[in-house]
């Protein structure tokens, strides 16, 4: 029972930041525009992965570049850290991804964009139970996502994505 209560409250506390994330642009040099952003992220294991993780949620700092003269496409690299729950009691793992992408920001009506980006990387994690256990390998990662722009320097917006840590569970 308290274990889905935390599920429950970890949900209600974590929607609320995807769906609120904001994006600043900090600096632009010839057209060109260079954001930091910085998400949380919440975390559904599926497939198989779902018999051995619980959801779990985390943190994304993204640095991204916008080319002068391309409204469409955009470069990015990411940071990212996500805490895992396992299925075993008192158990968790720790995850930490460094990565860079590429994406596509079609703008659908006014401020309304739709995006899809696509990226890769190195990922490291570890279980946080004290015995040393970890490993590291590449991922690769594609999402989907609406944003809306507020202002010149916010925006909100919610994506999915679909990760596939290699090698992730097998050790």
């Amino acid at each position: 029972m308290a274990k889905n209560r935390v599920i429950l409250i970890a949900f209600f506390v974590l929607v609320p930041f995807l769906l609120f994330s904001q994006e600043k642009t900090g600096y632009q040099q010839g057209g060109s525009s260079f954001s930091l952003k910085l998400s949380p992220r919440f975390e559904i294991p599926i497939g198989g992965d779902k018999d051995i993780f619980n959801y779990g949620g985390g943190v994304d700092l993204s640095a991204v570049l916008q080319p002068a003269g391309q409204s469409l496409v955009y470069f990015s690299s990411d940071l990212s850290y996500s805490f895992i729950p396992t299925q075993k009691a008192d158990l968790s793992v720790s995850r930490f991804s460094l990565g860079a992408g590429a994406g596509l920001n079609f703008g659908l009506i006014g401020n309304l964009s739709l995006l899809a980006n696509t990226k890769a990387g190195y990922y490291y994690g570890f279980l946080n139970d004290g015995s040393g256990t970890s490993q590291g390998n590449p991922f690769v990662s594609v999402g989907l996502g609406l944003a809306y722009q507020l202002t010149k320097r916010t925006s909100l917006g919610i994506e999915a994505s679909y990760n596939s840590y290699l090698d992730f569970h097998n050790n």
